[in-house]
């Protein structure tokens, strides 16, 4: 018998997406990893969101290496918009980035594999921001390759 007792009649409520606009973000996680494709390597970064006592975490990729010219500039500029909004001065590695704070903007987007379920994605960072003490946040430290 289950500890909690009969369940498939339970309604459970799932909180959709959190409007557009403007949050207090703190990198909670960073990691270098390869993309699928094999080719090249980007910067995941996790960023804690938080409104009132909720919190959700969103996640920007910032293209480090890459085939493509074009998408290496592009990294390099977001990258740069990182850097100016952390307002911490140069980026010289992943786990430096680890519990800096950010305004940043979330939006949402359809899912890849069912465009009728939305959720937020990490769009940009707008600036460096004093986020009160009493935020909660939980930190993981990634060993680099």
């Amino acid at each position: 018998m289950s500890l909690f007792g009969d369940l498939s009649d339970v309604q459970v409520d799932k909180p959709g997406p959190w409007p557009e606009g403007e949050y207090d973000g703190v990198i909670v996680e960073t990691a270098v990893k390869t993309p699928r494709s094999g080719t090249g390597k980007y910067l995941e970064v996790k960023w804690q969101i938080s409104k009132g006592t909720a919190s959700r975490v969103v996640i920007q990729r910032i293209t480090i290496s890459n085939p493509s010219q074009e998408a290496e500039r592009i990294g390099k500029q977001h990258a740069k918009q990182l850097q100016d909004a952390i307002g911490k001065g140069e980026i010289k590695d992943a786990n430096w980035l680890v519990a800096k704070k950010a305004r940043i903007f979330v939006g949402q987007e359809p899912s890849y594999n069912d465009p009728t379920k939305i959720f937020n994605v990490f769009k940009y960072p707008l600036e460096q921001k004093e986020i009160p003490t009493e935020t909660p946040v939980s930190y993981t430290h990634l060993t680099l390759p």
